[in-house]
């Protein structure tokens, strides 16, 4: 009888050892998101003109975890390509002004419990982005780096031994840029938010 329990100590040792290290290492991955970027610009004369812009965009990621337990923490990177500008059908005068993030960057720091074959986590850390603008009244492209915080929650599921699953849902809080194209009546200061959904598929080494 001894030897029995001894036995079933054992295996949920081992067991509880290698849960413990279930989601310890480095990652990395690509994920397709549904961004809704909500872009505010203020002009002197007309005030603020709000408009949002849906569109896709294809993000990489990478990082690395450590683990404690049912705990896990780590740090990731995340590098995102937006495309084209979007044109604000809003903002009067001639043509269309064009606004729109390009490249988009941000270093998080991540917080999950161990639940087995999945991994729910809460993200916090700083974003940046490379704003592009076009102000067709004095055909003049103005360009600048925006950043500021970005929150998210989310969930990894492992597909195998090292291939996993991922969902989350992020929101980008950038500061304000003012350009100025064409002198004081010109002058439009920029107000930037981007919250994605994304889901993609990730490898852990």
């Amino acid at each position: 009888m001894k030897k029995l329990f001894s036995a079933i100590a054992m295996i949920a040792l081992s067991s509880t050892g290698a849960m413990a290290e279930n989601w310890n290492g480095s990652y990395a991955g690509a994920a397709i998101s549904y961004n809704n970027t909500d872009l505010t610009i203020t002009e002197p004369f007309f005030g603020s003109i709000s408009q949002d812009a849906n569109r896709l965009s294809l993000t990489a990621f990478g990082g690395h975890n450590w683990q404690k337990g049912a705990f896990v923490y780590g740090v990731e990177g995340r590098l995102t390509s937006h495309g084209e500008r979007e044109e604000m059908t809003s903002i009067p005068g001639p043509g269309a002004f064009e606004s729109g993030m390009g490249t988009h960057g941000a270093l998080l720091l991540r917080a999950g419990y161990d639940a087995g074959n999945y991994l729910p986590f809460v993200t916090f850390g700083v974003a940046a982005a490379r704003l592009n603008t076009y102000y067709p009244g004095g055909d003049v492209h103005r360009n600048g780096t925006i950043a500021g915080p970005m929150v998210g929650i989310g969930a990894d599921a492992k597909l195998g031994k090292n291939l996993f699953l991922r969902g989350s849902v992020d929101a980008s809080f950038y500061n304000d840029k003012t350009f100025e194209y064409c002198g004081f009546g010109c002058i439009l200061s920029h107000d930037t938010r981007n919250i994605s959904a994304s889901i993609g598929v990730g490898y852990k080494f």
